[in-house]
């Protein structure tokens, strides 16, 4: 009776989508051989890996100290310092500025630069200590950036929202995903590379890590989920593994943009190519695990659909699904990239360099190996999960099949509730 109910409440989760697995404990126990030594393996490169010290220190001096100030007043006047590359009258905003206990403070902000400061803004200055000849210090103030954190916070708090109220709970858990994620990120993989460890071996660890925490918190601990952890750690290696040849092969440096360029110059010891490498593995998670999933869900709603279809056919009905997946997630994945580069990409327009020489060049062909072998990557986890998870629903069915003869006749998922149960009862 039991059972049966069991059974039943299983079918009406499957209509609405929910991540219930009909699997049984043989399969139960064969994807616990595969991804408990995953998860030991995993949880022991972090403990290898973790940051054991504080993060070292920028090796061309400390950090500028920024003040947070409000702009009080702004006017335009002849600029008391020479601007680079101008030889005639050149005017500067003077910016009047309000910082914390009642102190106040001024600069100059030459207008060529093109920011243009107006009073009420919020903003970041720079602050230097300055000695004078006759031993009296004060403090000058320079313009570093706009004070975002207002405007972000609102957009986050959107964000939330609008999670919680189309996923519910599955939106909940997903954004405790997502947090938990952005803290191995921030306190394991930059320490632990910025520390000389291995940057493709601290990605590899770290994915490892997101993908298990993410995908199980989202989804459940349950079949479907593991099918789709297996699919896409081996659609990762993939990636991984076709990225180190591509980056071998075109001796790429790592030195594409003046972020890689100023880390090298200021920070010994960093493998600057392996960042390049780990940056593509951890790129390519986040989309691959969309696919694995769906895929893996696909299998096994088919198989819910139908108990009695073949593997093959069930492999076939799933692949059909993965290719309109597929082409859309690819196009994204190729937009992506290009609007990441879109300002280099206009540079070149500008100056009519030849295609050839456009994709010839390390920062447009950085992205163009980026994009390749995380596409590649996604391509091969449809079929590698699909056919993971046919093979699972297959080793499935046996168990399936003896639990239906000690019940009797299977009940069809479509039959009415009440009827369902009338049966049950007369059993």
């Amino acid at each position: 009776m039991s059972a049966d109910g069991a059974h039943g409440h299983s079918h009406s989760h499957s209509h609405s989508g929910a991540p219930t697995s009909p699997a049984g404990a043989r399969v139960r126990r064969l994807l616990a051989a595969i991804v408990i030594p995953l998860i030991v393996f995993t949880a022991a490169g972090m403990v290898a890996l973790w940051p054991r010290s504080a993060a070292p220190g920028n090796e061309q001096g400390d950090p500028t100290e920024l003040v947070a100030a409000t702009v009080t007043n702004v006017e335009l006047r002849e600029c008391s310092f020479p601007v680079e590359g101008e030889t005639e009258l050149t005017l500067c905003q003077e910016v009047r500025i309000a910082l914390a206990e009642g102190k106040v403070g001024t600069f100059e902000l030459a207008q060529a630069s093109s920011i243009s400061l107006r009073q009420n803004d919020t903003i970041y200055v720079d602050t230097v200590e300055t000695t004078a000849a006759n031993g009296t210090t004060s403090l000058v103030y320079s313009f570093y950036d706009f004070k975002r954190e207002r405007p972000l916070i609102l957009l986050g708090i959107i964000f939330v929202a609008v999670a919680v109220a189309v996923g519910r709970q599955r939106g909940l858990r997903s954004l405790i995903a997502l947090v938990i994620s952005l803290v191995i990120l921030a306190k394991f993989m930059l320490p632990a590379i910025t520390q000389g460890s291995s940057p493709i071996l601290v990605s590899l660890v770290g994915a490892s890590a997101v993908m298990l925490i993410a995908l199980y918190l989202s989804h459940g601990v349950n079949a479907r989920t593991t099918s789709a952890v297996i699919g896409t750690l081996a659609s990762l290696a993939i990636t991984g593994l076709l990225a180190s040849l591509a980056v071998e092969a075109a001796r790429f440096t790592g030195l594409s943009n003046e972020s890689s360029a100023y880390l090298r110059a200021t920070s010994s010891g960093i493998d600057i190519r392996g960042i390049l490498l780990a940056g593509i593995i951890i790129g390519a998670l986040g989309v691959l695990d969309d696919v694995t999933v769906t895929q893996s869900s696909a299998v096994w709603e088919l198989h819910q659909t139908d108990p009695n279809l073949h593997p093959a056919e069930l492999y076939r009905s799933a692949v059909r699904i993965g290719r309109d997946h597929i082409a859309s997630a690819v196009n994204t994945l190729v937009l992506a990239y290009a609007g990441a580069s879109l300002p280099l990409l206009l540079l070149f327009s500008q100056t009519g360099t030849p295609l050839g020489e456009v994709l010839n060049g390390e920062p447009v062909a950085t992205e163009v190996v980026r994009m390749l072998a995380g596409s590649i990557g996604l391509m091969a986890s449809v079929p590698i999960t699909t056919a993971l998870t046919a093979l699972v629903v297959k080793a499935d069915r046996p168990t399936t099949h003896r639990s239906e003869l000690r019940r009797g006749p299977t009940k069809e998922f479509t039959r009415p509730k009440s009827e369902v149960e009338f049966r049950e009862n007369q059993d």
